[in-house]
């Protein structure tokens, strides 16, 4: 039988080979990967592997010929490098990070993802992928981080669950909030979230409505959490009608401000980074709360 052979990379090594080959012939079934390794039709270094086998460091799969991908189709889709870089805020070895524009999806069709070219590691490794590393609804805007090695995403990931990681939001609700406060709730699963919320402006207007600009520090990531936990503590971010903050033309307000880094950082990342909060926030925020909290804002201060 006729082989063509993948050497791995540092991506690949210690990954399950069943793991590795599904992603490297994604048209093939997980049955399909079992039989094809039982049969020997795809081996490593020569030898007959059982499916739960980690890739040792410098490994070689064999597919057989008539099985291999077609190297040219490997490489997917060109993407336009030109398209992305007005939203990098960094690149690094390792992770990438853009400010997502308010109203453009993460995922899917029109979305940021399809923007994002093929880092070095993706194109040489069997089975890593770039994406993004976390969540961020379409309506807010700010800091998404993509990854572009293996070990970025698995240090990203640690840190981030371990609370190693300051992730900061600003956003503006309805209502007064004077204090600093922890909010603890359970989601519609069961799931605690846990947001620590500080204020950063109020206003109140000629009808004495009261609304304030907030900072939150995210501990766990669930889904829509900041606006669900805005609404369960009466200050609903203003625009979300989804959320109890009624409805506003140009919609409510949210943006993913910052990311705090622990020392252990991988090369090339900074204690932290921001996104430029973007223009129709800004003037918001100036017509409401006052020039002097934008120059405040603007010296990336946390609270």
């Amino acid at each position: 039988m006729d082989f063509t052979f993948y050497p791995i990379t540092i991506d690949d090594t210690g990954r399950r080979i069943d793991r590795v080959i599904r992603r490297f012939l994604p048209d093939v079934p997980l049955s399909g990967v079992y039989r094809l390794l039982r049969t020997g039709m795809v081996r490593v270094n020569g030898k007959k592997v059982r499916p739960a086998d980690m890739l040792p460091p410098d490994a070689v799969i064999g597919i057989a010929r008539h099985l291999a991908p077609d190297q040219d189709n490997r490489e997917g889709d060109s993407v336009n490098t030109g398209e992305i870089r007005p939203y990098i805020l960094l690149e690094s070895p390792d992770l990438l990070f853009l400010n997502k524009i308010r109203g453009m999806p993460v995922h899917g069709p029109g979305g940021l993802d399809h923007l994002v070219p093929p880092s070095p590691s993706e194109t040489a490794s069997l089975s890593f992928r770039s994406g993004p590393l976390h969540r961020l609804d379409k309506d807010t805007s700010g800091i998404v981080t993509f990854s572009r090695t293996l070990l970025g995403a698995r240090w990203f990931t640690e840190a981030l669950s371990s609370h190693r990681m300051g992730k900061y939001y600003l956003g503006i609700v309805r209502g007064r909030v004077s204090s600093s406060f922890e909010w603890r709730d359970i989601d519609d699963d069961g799931k605690e979230m846990i947001t620590l919320v500080a204020p950063v402006a109020g206003a109140q207007n000629e009808s004495g409505t009261y609304t304030s600009l907030l900072q939150y520090r995210i501990l766990t990531g669930k889904k829509h959490q900041i606006r669900k936990q805005s609404e369960i503590h009466g200050c609903p971010l203003d625009g979300d009608s989804r959320y109890g903050g009624g409805k506003r033309d140009s919609g409510y307000f949210l943006h993913a401000w910052q990311l705090h880094f622990p020392e252990d950082r991988p090369a090339g990342i900074p204690e932290f980074i921001a996104a430029p909060l973007p223009r129709d926030m800004r003037v918001q925020i100036g017509l409401v709360f006052g020039e002097n909290v934008l120059a405040k804002l603007d010296t990336l201060n946390v609270y």
